[in-house]
């Protein structure tokens, strides 16, 4: 079954460019996962120092291979250094209406 994600984060300020600039060798990565439907990064039209992420999964399996990988571990340390804690959130689920 299909699973999606959606993480919104909160960078500290003037550091949007450098959250961007850490995703580089993740889209390598993501380029080359099967069961990556979908990996995108959104930044808010409104605030530069608001993104989102939303990512879809063939399956459940393919998201923990994603989220098992050294890629994603280093990616991780980045966006734990650059965001704002109480500004970040993650959540896991499931479609249940697409085009």
């Amino acid at each position: 079954m299909m699973c999606t994600v959606f993480a919104k984060f909160v960078v500290h300020q003037g550091r949007g460019d450098e959250l961007i600039a850490a995703f580089a060798e993740m889209w390598e990565q993501v380029n080359g996962e099967a069961g990556t439907l979908q990996y995108v990064l959104n930044r808010s039209a409104k605030d530069p120092d608001v993104f989102w992420m939303t990512e879809v999964y063939d399956e459940k399996a393919s998201l923990a291979a994603h989220r098992g990988s050294e890629t994603m571990a280093r990616l991780w340390e980045a966006i734990l250094e650059l965001t704002i804690e109480s500004r970040r959130e993650v959540l896991v689920g499931q479609p249940v209406c697409q085009k």
